[in-house]
């Protein structure tokens, strides 16, 4: 078994949950969504009638919330760049979602990926209830665009990630650090889980260029998790290793770089920031150990970060 030994990384993952409860109505709704980047446009309901019902989990690693709240049309009019993607799961109603480029509507049991970023809105006509999930570490190109992720019943995964926030959300009282770590890395893996079941499958069609694009899109999603692997890219884009390896190899470049690359770039975010040890970083970078992180730094010939531990 995996020795309890705290270090700093162990800290940072023992840390105790922090939860919180909303029911709120009109300006006071109005001011919970500004609070976290969502400002009303001219046409939304006036504030007075807009109540809101939430629930919100927040660690170091990710902020969750599950939303219930009557009709609203909001805009995004600031970015946070350390939490700006965000994972939201419809479970009643519709949210349509829009960037300056698409627009897409979750029903129940849709899910969508998308960048927080100014400009983007959100927009339902009738009560509405989701969950969202903002997801850290990631780099400000990690989802240059809106992806749906649709599904038409309930799948394994989504009913998962439903049932553990639930569990956490709905607790009397709040669970051990050590039980909570043990939980959210469970959510990590059902988020991982959601995101894998519905990748969109290859359509005829679809040029190599469009692959390799689609391929760098789902390292910069999810290569802060040490659980992917070159294998679960190929898998996920739903071609041969060999087909994809090639494609890679005729721009220069193999699947194992481009991963190692991602990650090296988070890790240099995170060694850039004050009272992170050279531990945090590569747990939140997605490596193995401090160890593989300076090697796989040192292969890309970036300057070699502190030895802080």
């Amino acid at each position: 078994m995996t020795s309890m030994k705290a270090n700093r990384g162990d800290e940072r993952r023992l840390r105790p949950l922090r939860r919180h409860s909303y029911r709120l109505s009109g300006a006071e709704a109005a001011a919970w969504f500004s609070e976290r980047g969502l400002s009303s446009s001219g046409d939304s309901p006036v504030s007075s009638q807009l109540q809101i019902s939430a629930e919100e989990l927040i660690n170091d690693d990710l902020v969750a919330r599950r939303i219930w709240h009557t009709a609203l049309r909001a805009r995004y009019t600031h970015e946070n760049p350390e939490r700006s993607v965000t994972l939201a799961l419809q479970i009643e109603g519709q949210t349509a979602v829009s960037t300056p480029s698409l627009s897409v509507v979750l029903t129940e049991n849709d899910a969508a990926v998308f960048q927080k970023l100014e400009g983007v809105t959100m927009a339902t006509d009738a009560p509405s209830a989701r969950v969202e999930i903002e997801l850290v570490p990631r780099l400000g190109s990690t989802c240059s665009e809106l992806l749906l992720l649709p599904c038409n019943v309930p799948s394994p995964a989504a009913s998962a990630l439903v049932s553990i926030l639930n569990a956490l959300m709905n607790a009397d009282d709040d669970p051990p650090p050590e039980v909570s770590a043990a939980l959210m890395r469970a959510v990590h893996a059902s988020i991982d889980a959601l995101f894998l079941e519905r990748l969109p499958r290859e359509r005829r069609g679809r040029s190599s260029e469009r692959l390799f694009h689609d391929a760098l899109a789902f390292i910069q999603t999810w290569g802060h998790s040490p659980a992917l692997t070159v294998p679960d890219v190929i898998d996920a884009m739903h071609v041969s290793r060999q087909y994809l390896t090639r494609v890679f190899t005729t721009r220069g470049t193999t699947i194992g770089r481009e991963l190692r690359r991602h990650r090296v770039q988070l890790a240099q975010i995170q060694l850039s920031g004050a009272f992170v040890s050279a531990a945090e970083a590569a747990t939140a970078a997605g490596f193995s150990s401090v160890l593989s992180m300076r090697r796989a730094i040192e292969s890309e010939g970036v300057p070699q970060p502190g030895r802080g531990t």
